[in-house]
Order: structure tokens, then C-alpha cells, then sequence
């Protein structure tokens, strides 16, 4: 098995892509995919520098995803075949911000990673790079063989690259896999550039909502509790009207009429209040949607795009024609069992039997132990989030700003002229009014940042160990001071001279544990790699205490700090500067800075760091809103159930309490009567409702932090206020009974 016959400067990866499309039966139009960034040029439009995200693809990219440009044209074959060819496509979202829309621009030139680039196609609006390629929000395509300049993360150079491709027709993915990994397998054998393992053939759609479901699950069972609570009330109701018509549907049977004739209009009747209600839920839905996509919590893919289209509505129209059907069915066959006893009453107002009284009390049941379910739920939620709000980041979030440069390539090309831009920068930023210090760094707490591994270390005085590091970080003079992490007394942090030595090193108290638990390791010398490793040691001149990892749920682990050394790390920069007054006044003063020192760094996200700590808390946040949503909705419900049910209760009873009132019954006596039979169906409620939820709280347990799913506290809370709320709802038709007259209940009897 040979490569094809193509040009051998062109990269092996892209020639791999092409041996699958070749030789493999399973699938076609197979496509190479990686992602880097795209530093966009000031124009008189734009003085200023842009960076945005970019993806390089092969001309298969298009058909594989079944996608087009809606203006202009995707790449030639000539243009994939060449790393020479200055072309790009916009996305829909940059070609309107940044180009308003304009449908001229297709043919435009533009200057782009500092080369001309004509703009051939603008994607259409609904075009999303799949989460699955591990792409960000791309707003400018490439061809695939378009170099990206002294990168060194170049997918291509190192070899590294992703491969999307549409399955042949009646083909399977298990039938791809087996040949995709038998033709990767017969690279690797041949050609020595061809990474050693197996190639996994993954449906992309898997990638894009892998691990969605396990989210998505809990919250669907959380409505579909509200529906049934929701159903219970709606049947309650039902069944009062049908005691209320029990005399006249006896009266229909006996003069004829057929089951159809009675059940008819009570479930059409039933009908259509469910369709009323799902038309109503549909539009409240569709302000809920666009709320709810404003507070993305990041982990579920594609919320932006949902909305209510026509699959919706007619799910949500079946679902209630179903709903409304069998809501009004059950009340109806219910009332042609007992119609010869409404014909035998002696009165004219129907009152409800005793299995009546025990079906809604059935329900009222019920629906308190659901409401209590998803009571319980939202308070474990709440009770984690203020557990995880509660968290020590290990750094002091207030009054510090952060502003994300982008700096060109060309400043970690040479060191000097990177060390003058951060010395610059520096300079300028600590004389803005306000500014207590200021430091750089390129990674945050809370953000992921470093790199993460088993990396074998080398202690000087002592044999080689491995152990897992939990971040890397390189930073600049003053950073652990501008960001309040607290230095172990007996060493220090870098300082001004330290920027330009390759020899010193700052770790954490995680590292002291797991790596020298026994003395002081400051003075000891380090470095990566095996004794015989050609690196150089480096001293650790300072421990400093640990922050939180990639959030505030995660711990960092091991981690060790580098001086910021321009030229050894790459572009990205981010400013962390320490102010005396409200960190977001100082934005404008920042970004003037930035711009007179370097106007061709594209500035990013200028942001407080406590936005940043409470960006890392968005997903917790949004899931804990939205079971508390659900859980306030419940007791709603359960509570009007309960207080429907009650009242209409002591409407049949009316009679009864005129007699006992009228025999000497004190009003008291009337009241604890009352309020006895509602608190019996509380507590029962409550206590079926403890037992459900301990058997599936377990499903929010990937949702805790610190706490567990059988967390008193939210059993206590959510019981407690659940018994409050049914005492209040049974209070008031308890009180409307001890003021009845008895002589006026005996008179409508």
C-alpha cells in the first residue's frame, strides 16, 4: 500500500486523506480539518488589528458536511492542491460584523496573517463548525494546504490532523472503522511519518453531543414531573365538574343517550383546554428559549440554535391532544359507572362518593410527592452551588482586570523585541491613575490553562521521579502579588531580572506534597526529563499556594511556574493588572495603551477577573436556575392542587358543617377537622415523596459538588417547606368552613 502519487512536499497528512478516499470503499468526499488562528490586517473600516478564529480545510469539506457558501465559491481543486493559494471564505457571522453585509465583497482582497487574501464565498448563517472537529466558532476557512508561518503547533507539521468524510451510501460506521483502521495500519507499516496506533472512525454527530445526554436527562425527567403535576391538578378539576354533572349525565343515560353521547363532549371539552394550555406553554416557551441560550452554560452544544420550529409544535400538539384526551376520559367513564345513584339522590345538588373523595385525595397525594421530588432536587442544587460559590480560588478575584492580547507571531520570533513589548506594555499600564501593579502571564486559574501529563522530573540530589503535573504556567514579575496568591515564607517570586534566565522556577504547595514532603525544596535544582536528558536544571527559588485548575470544582494538582520569557512560549498574553478602584473603569485607559504600543496585536477580551471566576461557575449556575424553575413551578401547582382540592372538599361538605355547627361544634373544632384531613395528605405526600427522591436523586449526582445525593439538608429544607406550603393552602378553606351558617347550609340542602 502506497501513498498517491502527489507532489512530496505536500504534507503527509493531507496525502493520508487521500490514500482513505482512494482506497477505502466506505466512505467519500473524505476531507482534512485542523484550526489555528487568523490576524486580519487594520483597514480604513478597522484601525484596529483583528484575530479571529480559522479553520484550514480540503476541498472535501464542503460535500462531507453537506454544506455551501450561499455567495461566491468553495476552494478549486487547484487552490487544495497548493500551500501558495491566498483564499479564504468568511463566515456568515464575520461577513456581517466586520464587512455589514455587504454582497460586494466576494473578490475583495484583504491582508491576512500579513499576506493578501482574496475573499471567494461568504458560508450561509446556519453554517457551525462541528463541535466534533474540536473547532472553535470559525469565522474565516482556509484551504488545507495554506501554511501558518513559524507556528509550531502546526497540525501539519507535526503530523497531527483530524479527518471528516460521508459515509458511502449503505455503508455502516463499524464497516468504515474495520477498513479505515486496516489502511492506517498498513501506513504505519510502510511509512515512518505515519503516527504508530489506530485510527478511530467516530460518527461525528457522537462527538458533537457526547456527554450532552447524561446532562439533558435529568432535566427531562424534571418536566416531565412538572406535566404529570401539572395533569394531576387538570384531573382533579375534571372529576369535581363530573360530580357536579353526575345528576344530569344519569338523567341523559336514562333518556337514551349512548356512552359516546356523554363521554364525547366532557373529553372534547378536556381537549380543547389542552391545546389552549400547549398554545400558551408554546409561547412562553419561546421567551424561555431565547432567555435560556443567553445563559449558555457551555457544555451543551448547539443551544444557540435551538428553537421552537415545527417539530415542536406538533410534538407539543400531539402531547396535549394525548394529555387532554385521557384527562377527560377517565372523569367521563367514571361518571356513567355511578349515574343510577345520582338518579336515587334526594336532593338536587350532587355531592361526591366516598371513592371520589379517595381518588382526589389519591392524587393530591401524588402530586405533593412529585412536588417534593424536584423540591429536593433543587435544593441539592442549590445547596452545591453555594457550596462551590463558597470555594477558595487561592487568588484574591477582587479589583484585578485582565486584557487578552494577540500578539503576532512575529513578537515570540525574536526575544528582544518580545521582552521590550511586555517591559513596554508594563511600564505604561503601571502609570494609568489607578493601577497598583501589573504583571503578564498566559494562563489563568479557572481557565484550563498549562499543560497537563505525567512529566518525569529530575531532582539534582535525588534518583528520578514521575509524577502527574497539573499545570504549566509562564508569568511575569509581581504576577502572584497582582493576583494575591500567597509565597510560603523562605522564598520569592520572580523579579525584573528574572524575565531573561532560563534557570529558575516557582512550584506549588501541591508539588511540595507529592514530589519533596520532607524539608524545603526551595534551592533544589530540577528538570524535565531523565538524568541523562539534555535539558537544563533549573532552581526553585519559591513555593507558592495552590488556585483552582480548570474551575472552581477542580483542584490544579501539581503545578510548576516559568519567567515569561518571550520566544519560548508563543504569542498569547494576557495583562493581570491590580487597581485601587473599580477594575472596569480602567478598560478604556488599557486598551488606548495597548494600541499606542502595539497597534498590530489584536486586543481580545477585556474583563474583571471576578467575571472571569463567575464565567467558570456559568454551567453549576444555569443547571441550578433551571431545576429551581422547575421546583418553583411544582410547588406552585401542588400548592393550587391542594388548595382546589381542599376547597371544593369543604363545599361538599358544607352540610355536614352546618349540622356539626348547628349541634354545637365549636369553630375550632371545625378548624383542626379541616386541617387535620389536609395536613394527613401532606404528610403522606412527604413521606412518599422522601422515599422517591432518595431513589432517583442519584442521577443528579454529577451535577454536586461537596454534596451527596442523600444531603440532609435538602431533604429538611425541601420537606419543610413543602409541609409549610400545604398548611397554608389547607388554612384558608379550613377558615372559610368554621364561618359557615348552619342555617343557611341546611336551607340549600
Amino acid at each position: 500500500f502506497r501513498l498517491p502519487d502527489i507532489d512530496e512536499t505536500i504534507p503527509v497528512a493531507w496525502r493520508i486523506a487521500r490514500a482513505f478516499e482512494d482506497r477505502a470503499e466506505s466512505v467519500t468526499n473524505v476531507a482534512t480539518v485542523r484550526s489555528y488562528e487568523a490576524d486580519i490586517a487594520p483597514d480604513a473600516d478597522f484601525p484596529n488589528a483583528t484575530r479571529l478564529w480559522a479553520a484550514s480545510v480540503s476541498s472535501g469539506f464542503f460535500p462531507a458536511l453537506a454544506t455551501y457558501p450561499f455567495i461566491g465559491r468553495t476552494f478549486t481543486s487547484t487552490e487544495d492542491l497548493s500551500p501558495n493559494a491566498r483564499v479564504i471564505i468568511l463566515s456568515h457571522q464575520a461577513w456581517t460584523n466586520r464587512w455589514g453585509a455587504d454582497s460586494g465583497v466576494v473578490g475583495r482582497t484583504i491582508v491576512v496573517n500579513g499576506e493578501p487574501h482574496e475573499i471567494v464565498g461568504v458560508m450561509p448563517q446556519s453554517f457551525v463548525a462541528p463541535e466534533g472537529l474540536r473547532l472553535t466558532d470559525v469565522d474565516v476557512l482556509f484551504p488545507a494546504l495554506v501554511a501558518v508561518a513559524d507556528r509550531p503547533y502546526d497540525n501539519y507539521r507535526r503530523a497531527y490532523f483530524r479527518v471528516v468524510a460521508r459515509l458511502a451510501s449503505g455503508q455502516t460506521v463499524e464497516r468504515a472503522g474495520v477498513e479505515i483502521d486496516a489502511l492506517h495500519a498498513a501506513l504505519e507499516a510502510e511509512h515512518a511519518e505515519v503516527q504508530a496506533g489506530r485510527a478511530v472512525v467516530t460518527p461525528l454527530r457522537d462527538l458533537t453531543v457526547a456527554g450532552a445526554g447524561q446532562t439533558l436527562w435529568p432535566l427531562f425527567g424534571a418536566v416531565v414531573l412538572l406535566l404529570v403535576i401539572a395533569c394531576v391538578n387538570v384531573v382533579n378539576l375534571f372529576l369535581a365538574r363530573a360530580t357536579t354533572k353526575r345528576r344530569e349525565i344519569a338523567v341523559r343515560t336514562a333518556l337514551g343517550a349512548s356512552k359516546s353521547d356523554v363521554i364525547r363532549p366532557m373529553a372534547l371539552e378536556s381537549m380543547v383546554v389542552a391545546v389552549l394550555g400547549a398554545g400558551l406553554g408554546l409561547a412562553m416557551a419561546e421567551t424561555a428559549v431565547r432567555t435560556l441560550a443567553t445563559w449558555s452554560p457551555g457544555d451543551l452544544p448547539r443551544l444557540a440554535e435551538v428553537s421552537l420550529d415545527i417539530r415542536v409544535a406538533a410534538f407539543a400538539a400531539a402531547l396535549a391532544l394525548i394529555t387532554g384526551a385521557l384527562i377527560g376520559l377517565a372523569p367521563a367513564l367514571r361518571s356513567m359507572t355511578i349515574h343510577q345513584d345520582a338518579l336515587r339522590e334526594a336532593t338536587g345538588k350532587a355531592t361526591a362518593t366516598r371513592s371520589t373523595h379517595r381518588v382526589r385525595a389519591i392524587l393530591v397525594v401524588a402530586q405533593t410527592s412529585i412536588a417534593l421530588v424536584l423540591l429536593i432536587g433543587a435544593g441539592l442544587m442549590i445547596h452545591s452551588f453555594a457550596r462551590l460559590m463558597a470555594v477558595d480560588p487561592g487568588f484574591e478575584p477582587q479589583g484585578v482586570l485582565l486584557a487578552h492580547i494577540q500578539l503576532p507571531s512575529s513578537y515570540s520570533e525574536s526575544q528582544e523585541r518580545g521582552l521590550a513589548l511586555r517591559r513596554t506594555l508594563l511600564q505604561r499600564v503601571r502609570a494609568v491613575p489607578g493601577v497598583r501593579t501589573a504583571s503578564t502571564t498566559i494562563g489563568l486559574p479557572l481557565d484550563g490553562f498549562g499543560g497537563k501529563g505525567h512529566m518525569p522530573l529530575t531532582v539534582e540530589l535525588a534518583p528520578e521521579r514521575e509524577i502527574e503535573v497539573g499545570a504549566l504556567n509562564w508569568v511575569g514579575p509581581d504576577y502572584f502579588m497582582t493576583m494575591g496568591m500567597q509565597l510560603v515564607p523562605g522564598g520569592r517570586s520572580f523579579t525584573e531580572d528574572d524575565i531573561t534566565r532560563d534557570d529558575v522556577m516557582l512550584v506549588n504547595r501541591s508539588f511540595v506534597r507529592a514530589f519533596w514532603p520532607e524539608g524545603s525544596i526551595v534551592g533544589q535544582r530540577i528538570k524535565t526529563g531523565p538524568p541523562e536528558a539534555p535539558s537544563s536544571y533549573r532552581t526553585v527559588i519559591g513555593v507558592v499556594g495552590d488556585v483552582r485548575g480548570a474551575n472552581l470544582a477542580s483542584r490544579q494538582g501539581p503545578a510548576i511556574y516559568y519567567p515569561d520569557v518571550a520566544g519560548l512560549v508563543g504569542p498569547p498574553l494576557i495583562l493581570v493588572i491590580k487597581s485601587d478602584r473599580e477594575p472596569g473603569t480602567l478598560a478604556p485607559a488599557v486598551k488606548a495603551v495597548v494600541r499606542d504600543v502595539a497597534p498590530s496585536a489584536p486586543l481580545g477580551r477585556i474583563e474583571t477577573m471576578e467575571h472571569h471566576v463567575a464565567r467558570s461557575v456559568t454551567a453549576p449556575r444555569f443547571y441550578t436556575l433551571l431545576i429551581g424553575g422547575f421546583a418553583g413551578a411544582a410547588l406552585i401547582l401542588a400548592v393550587v392542587g391542594i388548595y382546589g382540592t381542599l376547597s371544593y372538599m369543604v363545599g361538599q361538605r358544607t352540610r355536614e358543617v352546618g349540622v356539626r355547627i348547628a349541634l354545637g361544634a365549636a369553630p375550632g373544632t371545625v378548624l383542626r377537622m379541616i386541617m387535620r384531613h389536609g395536613a394527613a395528605l401532606g404528610v403522606i405526600g412527604i413521606v412518599l415523596g422522601i422515599g422517591l427522591a432518595a431513589g432517583v436523586s442519584e442521577v443528579l449526582a454529577n451535577f454536586l459538588f461537596e454534596v451527596t445525593p442523600l444531603d440532609p439538608w435538602a431533604y429538611t429544607v425541601a420537606a419543610g417547606s413543602l409541609a409549610l406550603a400545604v398548611l397554608l393552602a389547607t388554612l384558608a378553606p379550613a377558615l372559610r368552613a368554621t364561618r359557615v351558617d348552619p342555617i343557611e347550609a341546611l336551607r340549600s340542602e
